[in-house]
């Protein structure tokens, strides 16, 4: 699939969640939104693994839209393990690294999750 085509669906998706209550703090929709804004920013990660990036992050905006379902916990579960595997498979992606390093142990406290994502 084309990188932008998912975009696109990946932006709408994260658009249909609400926004967080208090404006001052970040929620799953701004994570969310930092998170795709990061992948696709980042040049160094080979169109395939954006690709595949943009598709578990759209699982995660599934996900999102009923986080305390133990299914969809499974499937966030999922997603950020698959997000932290790209890392490894794009070294040189280091913005997306970074993105990864600092916005998935939030996304995972959303979903009930231990943050222990160190890559």
């Amino acid at each position: 699939m084309n990188p932008n085509t998912i975009s696109d669906e990946v932006k709408n998706s994260i658009n249909e969640l609400p926004a967080s209550p208090p404006p001052e703090q970040e929620g799953i929709r701004e994570l969310l939104e930092q998170l795709q804004r990061r992948i696709e920013s980042d040049e160094n990660l080979p169109p395939e693994n954006e690709v595949e990036a943009l598709n578990q992050l759209q699982a995660l905006v599934l996900a999102a839209k009923n986080a305390g379902i133990e299914e969809n916990r499974s499937m966030a579960f999922s997603a950020l393990q698959r997000l932290k595997g790209l890392v490894k498979e794009a070294p040189k992606a280091h913005n997306f690294k970074e993105a990864c390093e600092n916005i998935l142990p939030q996304i995972s406290t959303v979903f009930g999750l231990e943050p222990t994502f160190r890559i």
